[in-house]
Order: C-alpha cells, then structure tokens, then sequence
C-alpha cells in the first residue's frame, strides 16, 4: 500500500493514468469520517488522499456558490462562506474532519437534509478524473443544463467507484444568524413524529428536527460530561431547530410548541451556550457509542410514517437475539425517516441481529445504506435495497467508467 498526495486535478489524473497502466487498484480517502469501511486499504492498493485539495475559491454573492477542492472540510467552508455572508446548509457532528468530497461520495445528509437537501442537491458541479485519467464534468455552477446525462448527479453518491472528485461547486444560503433551539420530550417515536409534522405545519423556519432515544441521550451527555436540559428517563428527544438570516424566531417555536400534542416536557435555549449544549449532546453520539467498543452502526431509513414500526421491528430483533432493550442505542433524522442503530452488546449473534433488522427496512419499503453509503460493510446485502435489474444496470455504468475495475473494488456496487 502507498499513500499519494496529489494537490491538482492535473497531478491526480497522472497518478489514476498510472495506476490504469499498470491495472493498480486505487482507493480515494477524505477525512476518514465514514461508517461503511469503505476507506480501509488493501493489500496493494494505491492510497490517494484528498488533503492536499484544499484549494477555496471566492464566494460568489451573484451566484450563492461557491469552488472548493475535494479535500476541503466542512468547518473551513462555512468558515470561508461565513465571513461572506453565506453558510453551507449541510452539518455533521463530524463537521472538522469530513471533507466535501467525501460528504459528495456518499451523497451525506445529516440534520438539515430534510429542508435544504443531501448533498446531491447541494452539489451544483463536478470536477473529476476517471479510471484512464481523463478529466471530465464542469464547474461553472448551471442550475439549468440539459446537455445529456448529468454526471455531477450520477458521481455524487458513486463512493468513488466510477472516478475521482477533485473539486465541487457547491450551493449556499444566507448566512443564517437567527437561530431558536429547543430539546422536546414525548412518549414514544410516534408521538415525536407527529410533533414533526405540526412543526413542519406551523414553524416556517424549521430547519432540523433530530429524535434521539432516551437511552442514547444518557450514553452521550455521560460521555462529554453534559446534563441534558431534561430528565433523561425512559421516552424520546427531539432537538428542534429554527434558522433564519435576521428577525427573533423565539415566538415561532414557543407558540409552535405550546400548541404541540402529546408533548412530555419541553426546554427552550435561552441563549447560545445552552443551543450549543443541545446540540454537543446530539453531537457526541457516534463517539460515546465508539467508546464501548461497539463495531455495529447501522444507518437506515423507512417512510417517516412507518418509524414506529421500524421500532418495534428492532426491538424484536433484539429479543430474538438475546440482547437487552436497554442496550438499544437509537437516533436520527426525524423528518426524513433515517435512523442510526448501534445495539451495544457483544453476543455472537450480532451479525443475525443486523440482518434480521435490515430484513425489516426492507419489508418497511427502506433503506439499508440512508446516509453513509454501502461501502464493504453493507455490500453484500445490498439486494435488499435494490433489485437485481437497477444492480445489472448499476455494474454494467460502473463497468463502462472503469472498464479494469481499479476504483473502490469491493466496495458500493457488484461488479
């Protein structure tokens, strides 16, 4: 294994045109932040790191876009877009280390999809390098292009199996300076979805609108030492976000939740230490679980109005494996149906646990792969998202891009 460190578009599309030469299998690696191993190297395999891409071209106020180079991370380019009056209207926990072409690979989410979308909507051009070494896609940012196939939609999400991204022109908002936060206790999950929709209905600047298992609330604000601003017994959390450029959006939310059904307890950020503590609990999540040494995460997604019976689906599958309900550490993205499962315990029957509840998501018309990509972990069951006519048609594009297979092998799609 070696590790290349190209700085340029140009300098990658050497490195890839000698890698087909010699039918050297190559794997791209951003900040190292994903969840489905699809960045552990091979024996052999050529390493081509993206942290020499960084290059961050000016804010174009005209256009609300943005050129950043594959090895950009998310906290420099809201810093960047920031301090022009803009933000990137994407956010990750892992936001100092993911980088935007990594978070293109996997066509990521996380809490604001719902309202502003992943990254394939963000994504207004492509600048990549296929298997050969050929450079192709465009930058200029076109909101409107019928020329063909779009190849920055068909790249974004392709985790790399059918070309290299170099840089990205991606899409910006205002800067959103207004902010209103609140941590919202209910009952059970379908109590917390129908608080979603009234917010959806009556909150016009919901932005984010995370759940969060009781259970799982505990694990992370007892790993980075923080005390929720709510009992933490028994029921589920949702962190309720509101973004605006200007104007007090305190009133919205108040009236919103004061109106709200089947609402336990509700804590209101009163300023920005408080947000920020809502939101380092939520945060902090993927790393508490880390910490007890779970290697199972599975990331998933079904109709939001089919989540109750994702729930009992999974605690099912956990009694049927011999795992405690307690040790079922749930949370997601409330308004777009993806949850995030990591069963702490280390039965041997882990494997039979996972793939008793991905047969679930698959029965509840889901997503095996919701926001982190199939990678090698869930590779082998992706025909339970998929069905063997979109896989065909899915190798025979990935064969025609990279006709020796150099790219990601093992990873994302059969061949």
């Amino acid at each position: 294994m070696s590790t290349r460190r190209p700085a340029s578009t140009e300098e990658l599309s050497a490195i890839l045109a000698e890698a087909s030469t010699s039918a050297t299998p190559v794997i791209m690696v951003g900040g190292g932040t994903g969840l489905a191993g699809a960045t552990e190297p091979d024996a052999g395999e050529i390493v081509i790191s993206t942290d020499h891409l960084t290059q961050l071209g000016a804010v174009d106020p005209v256009t609300a876009q943005v050129t950043a180079g594959a090895g950009v991370t998310l906290a420099s380019l809201n810093r960047h877009a920031r301090e022009a009056g803009f933000e990137f209207p994407l956010d990750l926990g892992a936001r100092d280390s993911a980088t935007v072409g990594g978070m293109a690979g996997t066509n990521a989410g996380g809490a604001l999809a719902w309202r502003f979308g992943s990254m394939r909507q963000l994504v207004a051009g492509v600048e990549a390098v296929l298997a050969d070494g050929s450079v192709i896609g465009s930058l200029t940012g076109l909101s409107k292009d019928n020329a063909g196939y779009s190849l920055t939609g068909l790249l974004v999400g392709s985790e790399g199996t059918l070309a290299a991204i170099s840089a990205l022109r991606l899409s910006l908002v205002p800067r959103m300076d207004s902010r209103a936060t609140a941590l919202v206790k209910t009952a059970t999950i379908a109590d917390a979805v129908a608080l979603m929709a009234h917010l959806r209905s009556n909150c016009p600047d919901l932005i984010a609108c995370d759940f969060v298992h009781s259970r799982a609330l505990r694990l992370s604000a007892d790993r980075i030492a923080v005390r929720p601003p709510l009992p933490s017994e028994d029921g589920w959390f949702a962190v309720v976000e509101l973004g605006a450029p200007s104007g007090d959006l305190l009133p919205q939310l108040t009236s919103a939740l004061e109106s709200a059904n089947r609402v336990v307890a509700t804590a209101i950020a009163a300023d920005a230490d408080q947000r920020a503590a809502i939101w380092k609990v939520r945060d902090a999540l993927t790393e508490a679980c880390d910490a007890t040494g779970n290697e199972h995460k599975l990331d998933i997604a079904v109709p939001v109005n089919r989540l109750a019976e994702l729930e009992t689906a999974i605690r099912a599958a956990i009694e049927s494996t011999g795992g405690s309900q307690d040790d079922a550490m749930i949370w997601g993205h409330l308004a777009d149906g993806n949850v995030h499962l990591a069963p702490l315990f280390g039965l041997a029957g882990d494997d039979q646990l996972e793939l008793k509840i991905l047969e679930a998501v698959s029965e509840l018309e889901g997503s095996i792969a919701a926001e982190h990509g199939v990678g090698r972990d869930r590779l082998e069951l992706i025909g339970l998202s998929r069905s063997d006519a979109e896989l065909k048609a899915m190798a025979a594009i990935r064969k025609a891009l990279d006709p020796k297979g150099i790219l990601a092998s093992g990873r994302a799609v059969p061949r």
